[in-house]
Parts: C-alpha cells; structure tokens; sequence
C-alpha cells in the first residue's frame, strides 16, 4: 500500500515478480492513479480474504510501519496464514 505512485519502492522489480509467477498486490490510500483498476485504501481482512484464498504454502512479505505491518499479519494469521509464512520488515 502506499499513498501515491511515487511512493511505490523497487517499482520495477516488483512489477518483474509481478510478470512472474510470484502474485503482487498493491493498494493506494488515498491517490490512485486515475486509470487505477485495482484494490484502493487501507489493506484489510476483507481485502486479503479474496488473496488468501485458496493458496497453500504462499509467503507472505510485509514491508511499513509497525502499526501497519501488525495489523496485517493479524489478518493474515485470522484467515488461516501460519505465522511461520508471514514475513515483515518493519520501520517508521
């Protein structure tokens, strides 16, 4: 998630996995570029319950503030994701 396009870290490496077989979500809170088709606003349970579902064994990386980073893997782990499969790097 972040808040506009110019925000988006490794935007090219991301967009490479993205390509790949490796599944890349993204959020914008609140600028989404107007041709924006996919999820807007905070990442939620309802949000990742539409991820989750269904994929057996994913990793899941999380990158961002604490507060952010935790709720996410609260979430995750809610759904049905081991905390074994949740990976954060968080900052401020």
């Amino acid at each position: 998630a972040t808040k506009n396009a110019e925000q988006i870290i490794f935007p090219d490496e991301l967009a490479a996995l993205a390509r790949g077989r490796n599944p890349v979500h993204h959020t914008y809170t609140p600028d989404a570029p107007a041709e924006w088709n996919g999820f807007r606003g905070r990442v939620d349970r309802r949000m990742l319950s539409g991820v989750v579902r269904g994929w057996e064994g994913p990793v899941f990386y999380l990158c961002g503030p604490p507060f952010m980073c935790d709720d996410v893997a609260l979430h995750l782990r809610e759904l049905g994701v081991p905390q074994s499969c949740i990976r954060a790097e968080k900052y401020d």
